[in-house]
């Protein structure tokens, strides 16, 4: 049976093993540090502004949304950001609505003013036009060091 549920500390190994596999489908060549992904992925389990859930099937977790709400530098109030939102390739479809109908019902009860997620080609694109976001900017990477 699959569920979405809050993330626990219990789960940080299983969430930053996710999050690598995200990370190559991202952006292959930009090197992750699993270091930094389970520090950022605590920090948010832990944080009242934080927003940490994951897809859990057979006690493995086969989806990740990891997001905060903070200060807007481009509009007054509050702004949820979605820092990831990954569902393994066997769970996609209506599992990544889930996960994203989640994080905008919390940021809504957070006092969120705007919502930003990110997208990673143009099928994305796409699904976040038909659910009513609009394109902001677009983010490059590039390893450096």
């Amino acid at each position: 049976m699959i569920h979405l549920q809050a993330a626990q500390q219990a789960q940080i190994a299983e969430i930053v093993a996710a999050l690598l596999c995200a990370g190559s489908e991202i952006a292959p060549g930009v090197p992750v540090s699993p270091g930094v992904v389970a520090a950022t992925a605590r920090r948010l389990v832990n944080s009242e502004r934080g927003f940490a859930h994951v897809l859990v099937e057979n006690e493995a977790v086969v989806g990740v949304v990891l997001g905060e709400i903070g200060q807007g530098l481009w509009c007054p109030g509050s702004v949820a950001q979605c820092h990831i939102r990954w569902v393994a390739p066997s769970h996609r479809g209506r599992w990544g609505d889930a996960l994203l109908s989640a994080f905008e019902q919390w940021a809504l009860s957070h006092g969120a003013r705007v919502i930003g997620v990110s997208q990673t080609g143009r099928v994305a694109e796409r699904y976040y036009f038909r659910r009513g976001y609009a394109s902001a900017e677009r983010m490059y990477l590039k390893a450096v060091g």
